[in-house]
């Protein structure tokens, strides 16, 4: 815990650009100096959304869809949602879900998966025919539906195997269940359609033309920055609000509240859950090939068995984030970010009574 502290310490006294004060964050009284950073510029593979760059991507090569030789982006006549950078576009009608998948990917892109209710109204606005949902049920997760591999999002339980898990996202019955779009083929195999925001349990491989297909695509590079062997990470959404500080040093809950605090920041609120899931995607880039977990605490703790977001709101005020059957656990203790592969819930949260444990953490502050 010293060496993180005295690096972070070192790393804020570098600094001496002033920042604006937010309303809802703690003052950032020693903003990173962008001078100290390396050269940037469209091409280096760093996505920067300050305003005097005005990237939306940059896969750090020529020649990758989706993203202009200016680090623009380019939705293939399909819609920008200017709040995310994700793109959405339709492609040919397909009767198998696996060929819908394989043609999104051929577009560096997967079928859409819709995370959230905004996301879902973006996209019912635009494409209101069936069409496919990025998940399905398979081996590597019994008992749930998830994403396709290539996407590091949460699926949605299928009880009884699972659930419930009160920070996936979906539209089904009150029991948790996707109505039938017809039989479904009886195997692990069951797929998801929605029409107008209706969401149905749907056989993968279909006779005639099938159903619409919706790519959507993420803008490529990467929005971390080292520095100081710390990592600094900025999410289109919150660009002018906030930037993440993950430690990969692990440290006890209390520790990484107190390095936070040095900052002048405080750990990870999630406000919305487009947020919570584009920092996890970005940071389970960031996890070593040998590390297919990964933990980090974020800035939600149970006092008196009442959970508190450390900006002082109660739980109930941001959407919910849990995990399969969580919180678990019944003293004073802190929640963190799970990420694994072969999780169903995935990026969502968690909370136990393991008053040692040590964990990476994420700080946030103003810009």
């Amino acid at each position: 815990m010293r060496s993180v502290a005295l690096l972070f310490l070192f790393l804020a006294a570098l600094t001496v650009v002033a920042a604006a004060c937010l309303p809802d964050l703690p003052t950032a009284t020693a903003p990173f100096d962008a001078s100290r950073l390396p050269a940037r510029g469209c091409g280096d593979g760093f996505v920067d959304f300050a305003a005097d760059a005005g990237e939306q991507c940059d896969p750090g090569e020529a020649g990758v869809p989706g993203c202009t030789t200016g680090c623009k982006l380019d939705c293939e006549g399909g819609a920008l949602d200017p709040v995310s950078g994700h793109c959405y576009f339709p492609l040919s009608k397909s009767a198998s879900f696996a060929k819908a998948s394989e043609a999104c990917l051929t577009k560096a892109a997967h079928v859409v998966t819709l995370g959230s209710e905004e996301e879902l109204a973006f996209v019912s606005a635009r494409y209101p025919a069936p069409i496919w949902v990025g998940l399905a049920q398979n081996s590597t997760a019994a008992g749930a539906y998830t994403p396709p591999s290539n996407v590091r999002e949460s699926g949605w339980p299928l009880p009884p195997a699972t659930g419930p898990c009160p920070g996936c996202f979906a539209v089904a019955d009150d029991a948790g269940i996707f109505p039938p779009e017809g039989p479904l083929d009886g195997g692990p195999s069951g797929c998801v359609t929605t029409h107008e925001g209706v969401w149905h349990a749907t056989p993968c491989n279909l006779p005639g033309p099938g159903f619409s297909v919706v790519c959507e695509r993420e803008p490529a590079g990467t929005r971390t920055e080292s520095f100081n062997e710390t990592l600094r990470i900025s999410l289109a959404e919150t660009a002018k609000k906030k930037r993440y500080l993950y430690s990969p040093s692990e440290d006890t809950a209390e520790g990484a509240v107190a390095t936070c605090k040095l900052l002048g920041g405080r750990l990870v609120v999630f406000e919305s859950r487009a947020e919570r899931e584009e920092l996890g995607r970005e940071i389970a880039q960031l996890l070593p090939p040998q590390t297919p977990v990964g933990t980090f605490w974020i800035g939600l703790a149970a006092v008196g068995g009442v959970f508190t977001w450390d900006d002082g709101t109660p739980e109930a005020a941001h959407p919910a984030a849990w995990g399969d059957q969580e919180p678990k656990g019944t003293g004073d203790r802190r929640a963190y970010m799970h990420i694994a592969q072969t999780s169903y819930d995935s990026t969502l949260v968690r909370a136990d009574d393991d008053a040692t444990a040590r964990r990476p953490f994420v700080c946030e502050r103003a810009p």
